[in-house]
């Protein structure tokens, strides 16, 4: 697992490797059809506020035990324990 550190240096390097992408698409795009500004959300500000059981009720009831059992992955992830 990441440190609180670690993840906001990588939250700063894909930051700026998004602001590179959408100046040169900018340069790219002609004056006549101005391109719509993005907007860059970071996952922190909206899971930060989600607490385990209200992300397995939200989330989780979207996934069925029996279908997660039937995948090899996870038979043999649950073998190996």
């Amino acid at each position: 697992m990441l440190g609180a550190d670690e993840i906001a240096a990588n939250v700063n390097k894909l930051q700026d490797q998004f602001q590179k992408i959408d100046s040169r698409m900018l340069e790219m795009v002609p004056s006549k059809s101005p391109m719509k500004e993005i907007k860059y959300i970071n996952n922190i500000d909206f899971y930060s506020k989600l607490n385990t059981v209200s992300f397995l009720r939200d989330v989780g009831k979207h996934f069925r035990v029996g279908t997660m059992l039937s995948r090899d992955s996870v038979k043999s992830r649950m073998n190996s324990s």
